[in-house]
């Protein structure tokens, strides 16, 4: 990072703005808060002096990266909308250690389609509390191929579900519309496993089908809490589906019962898995999170940063309302559906690499070569995260700064945690030093870590609650991350 003069470090205490339960928003229990009031300013050496109470023996630099050069120094990008997998397939549903649980078996011969995650070693499951299962924060379909029809499409099925219910994880049945967007059918889910054999066929509405065809699908959808990946709520998979019959114009148009799949296929006669394709690709002119050099404001020139940043912009979008303070940068892309108002929304955080607690860097650098001596481990206190950001994010917007903290057991990521907030702030073009004590989110001593930052637009879930959405800013940006 290059400054014109020396920065001013300030230590920010956040207070919070406001009080959500965990299920009035989708993804956790998220509050909102902006940081605000200084209680003292010191010079940024790089050293971490203002915490030098914290450690009773030493304080250690462990790792900091200032991303210079465009270097990215082992960083990686997730688009947080973006399904890890497609988990609808055909099964034969082996290696279930109770053959007797009729949530974890085909329904009708050998084979039956299912949306669920097995259980297993791979690197998704390594956060999850239980498997098989279903996971938080999926959007899961088994959809048919088009349809040509005269009058009617119908269907009946045997179904076997098991999902929260009551509106936050749901099974839907739908159909496509002339304006290629999916229409309910019937909802299902209430809490507990529920078998449905359809001996009458369900009817689709095609009022809203006007050009002779449409398509059906089976959606699993979950929000960011209360499944097997938390632990939460106890299944063996969120649904299965089989002996499907589509009827077009009130004649028997397809059977499948899955019978002539292979264990693990995605697509089987006329029926194919799916998923949401997340914010990115959903969106072709926004690129992702970007290392960007050059870009300051003209508010104040004096604490400019003119080295490499981690910007979220969409530099095909709008340019910000006022160019004077951001000149030739656009805004942070809005939601795509709804006029800017529903999901999908943006969510991209970047990932760290591995860092080993028990490692220190003696450059002050992205490079681990020191190792902290056995006999200070028991007098290091507690763990400090620092960061610089470009936080003009004013509440009206929802666009908001967030981060967590992972840790890895045995080359296992273990879930996210962080603090609980989502931060923002008003009007503030100049560079803010954050600190977060994050010592509780650490496993000690011999613990290593993964760090992610990013932006999140909660215009789809808050909306008209604490913001209109109806304007951006270029930030957050984000560099000297330690």
């Amino acid at each position: 990072m290059k400054r014109v003069i020396v920065a001013i470090l300030v230590i920010i205490i956040a207070t919070s703005a406001g009080d959500l339960r965990g299920r009035d928003i989708e993804g956790g229990k998220l509050r909102v808060t902006r940081d605000k009031g200084s209680i003292g300013t010191i010079v940024d050496t790089g050293i971490p002096g203002v915490y030098q109470a914290v450690a009773q023996a030493d304080t250690y630099n462990i790792v900091k990266y200032d991303f210079e050069l465009l270097d990215w120094q082992g960083w990686t990008w997730k688009d947080v909308n973006a399904q890890p997998d497609i988990f609808w397939h055909a099964t034969e549903f082996d290696g279930d250690p109770d053959p007797s649980d009729e949530n974890y078996t085909p329904i009708e011969g050998l084979l039956s389609m299912w949306c669920g995650a097995p259980a297993g070693d791979d690197y998704y499951l390594c956060g999850w509390v239980s498997a098989p299962g279903y996971g938080n924060n999926w959007d899961q379909w088994l959809v048919s191929d088009q349809l040509s029809l005269t009058e009617s499409v119908g269907i009946s099925f045997v179904m076997v579900h098991h999902v929260e219910g009551y509106g936050y994880d749901q099974v839907y049945l739908e159909y496509e519309n002339d304006y290629e967007e999916w229409v309910a059918i019937q909802v299902y889910g209430s809490g507990n496993r529920e078998t449905l054999y359809f001996e009458d066929t369900v009817v689709v509405d095609t009022s809203s089908v006007s050009d002779g065809s449409t398509r059906i699908r089976f959606r699993v959808f979950s929000d960011g809490a209360w499944s097997d990946e938390d632990g939460l709520l106890s299944t063996s998979g969120a649904c299965i589906v089989d002996s499907i019959t589509l009827y077009v114009d009130g004649s028997e148009y397809d059977y499948e019962d899955f019978e002539t799949a292979t264990q693990g296929q995605k697509a089987v006669g006329k029926w194919s898995a799916g998923a949401s394709p997340g914010y990115v690709d959903a969106h072709p002119s926004y690129l992702g999170p970007q290392l960007r050099t050059g870009m300051t404001t003209n508010d104040d020139p004096c604490t400019s940063n003119f080295g490499s940043q981690v910007e979220f912009f969409d530099e095909a979008g709008l340019w910000p309302a006022d160019q004077m303070v951001y000149p030739n940068l656009y805004v942070t892309p809005f939601c795509l559906n709804g006029n800017g108002t529903e999901p999908p929304c943006q969510h991209e955080i970047i990932i760290s690499p591995e860092i080993d607690m028990m490692k220190y860097s003696t450059g002050n650098d992205e490079i681990q070569d020191g190792t902290i001596p056995q006999g200070e481990l028991p007098g290091l206190a507690g763990v400090i995260l620092r960061y610089e950001v470009l936080r003009d994010l004013p509440l009206d917007n929802l666009v908001f700064c967030v981060w967590g903290v992972r840790n890895v057991v045995d080359g296992c990521p273990l879930s996210w945690k962080d603090s609980g907030y989502v931060l923002y702030g008003p009007n503030e073009t100049s560079y803010v030093f954050a600190g977060e004590d994050i010592s509780d989110l650490v496993i000690h001593p011999d613990s290593t870590l993964q760090l992610y930052f990013g932006v999140r637009d909660m215009c789809n879930v808050w909306g008209g609650i604490y913001g209109s959405c109806e304007n951006h800013t270029p930030c957050p940006w984000f560099d000297d991350i330690r």
